[in-house]
């Protein structure tokens, strides 16, 4: 495993006014009193990442939306706002390309595809139960990593719910 980089500064605004703020799944937390930002810290590097992403802890969400996803179309457990407004938004904005970072199960990939024809998007996602629940619902088949795209730049690049979880 690699090294646990401690962060003295906010990733965000760069204050030095951080505190600790909790111990969630086992992960110490900090929180920027400057823009409110709570994040790991010390970070943990990127084989640790993707040692939690694919664990089973993890891969329990992915199987309660794909079970879910039978029941509700499009069903994220993660998704606290109107997916359906947001897509709208999306679409409003004719992108030619979207990419959406950390997309888990593909619901909301779907969801532009299906009912909002956004055809060219495509999604990145590092927990592979998440990656065969959207390929096994949607058809779709995220990437692991940036390697994986078609593309090197997209007109329209979503992060739900997914900034908390990078540590650049």
């Amino acid at each position: 495993s690699g090294r646990w980089d401690t962060f003295s500064r906010c990733p965000v605004c760069s204050s030095n006014d951080i505190r600790y703020f909790a111990v969630i799944r086992y992960f110490r937390h900090s929180r920027c009193r400057n823009c409110g930002l709570v994040f790991v810290n010390p970070a943990p590097p990127a084989d640790v990442l993707s040692q939690f992403y694919n664990s089973a802890f993890y891969a329990n969400y992915r199987l309660a939306e794909r079970d879910l996803a039978y029941e509700e179309p499009y069903y994220m457990i993660s998704m606290y706002t109107d997916k359906y407004s947001l897509a709208e938004s999306v679409a409003s904005r004719s992108p030619q390309s979207v990419l959406d970072y950390g997309c888990g199960s593909g619901a909301f990939l779907a969801l532009l595809r299906d009912k909002f024809g956004i055809n060219n998007a495509e999604g990145i996602e590092i927990s592979s139960a998440a990656r065969q629940v959207a390929e096994s619902c949607y058809s779709l088949k995220p990437a692991e990593s940036p390697a994986g795209l078609s593309r090197e730049a997209y007109d329209f690049v979503l992060l739900l719910e997914v900034i908390e979880h990078v540590s650049d």
